[in-house]
């Protein structure tokens, strides 16, 4: 069986744990699912802590999560730069609650999206409407604790891991002209006012560094069991 990484912690006696799905495995498991509308207010939080310069920028949270669940899945390229589908189990009273989480960046603003996994399957999951959080399973107070937890675990694995990469690269956000990556031993994220000044940033980074960036079951209830016993 290969090994599957995962991250666990507990949070006011609900415990967490996190796997990384295979882009198959998403896609299985959305099928049974409902997707949860969310608070777009901490989104907004979190874009105004990052646009007063704070020293945790996509650059590294890019390569963090990287790190963690591995290469990142495939994106729309025109206003994404990264996409990591996981699974999350949330355990109360020894009783687990699954759900997809997505990890994502949207026009430069990270995102996380959740949907509950229904193990007995849903009909016409495409077209359904999204749902409130279920406060016995994971409540809006319980989901807005969890993301700020996790964003700040992020920021905390980055800096003990000692991430450094090898070559320099670069990850373009076209939809609102943003570059960000790594060059001359710093990380960088930067916005540009106008579209000629962004493709005159890329090719001058390519023209110094070269053109190098980073590269990117039906029963339900089994394949849960697979990925969580994949360690």
């Amino acid at each position: 069986m290969s090994k599957r990484n995962k991250i666990e912690f507990e949070l006011k006696d609900v415990k967490y744990q996190i796997w990384r799905l295979h882009d198959e495995e998403k896609t299985t498991l959305r099928r049974s699912s409902i997707k949860i509308n969310n608070d777009s207010s901490l989104f907004t939080q979190f874009n105004l802590w990052q646009d007063k310069g704070n020293s945790f920028n996509l650059a590294k949270k890019y390569l963090i999560l990287e790190h963690l669940f591995g290469e990142t899945s495939s994106f729309d390229s025109e206003k994404c730069s990264f996409y990591f589908p996981l699974l999350l189990s949330i355990e109360k009273e020894s009783r687990p609650f699954f759900y997809i989480l997505n990890v994502y960046d949207l026009c430069g603003i990270t995102q996380h999206s959740f949907y509950k996994i229904m193990e007995n399957g849903v009909a016409n999951y495409c077209i359904l409407p999204a749902c409130e959080p279920i406060e016995t399973e994971f409540s809006q107070e319980e989901i807005n604790y969890f993301i700020s937890y996790f964003e700040g675990y992020l920021i905390g694995r980055f800096q003990s891991a000692g991430i450094t990469p090898d070559k320099p690269f670069l990850k373009q956000i076209d939809s609102n002209f943003i570059l960000y990556g790594y060059k001359d031993g710093e990380y960088f994220e930067q916005n540009y006012k106008s579209e000629e000044e962004y493709f005159k940033a890329i090719k001058s980074f390519k023209d110094t560094y070269g053109a190098y960036e980073k590269k990117l079951g039906s029963n339900i209830t089994a394949l849960l069991n697979k990925i969580t016993q994949e360690e």
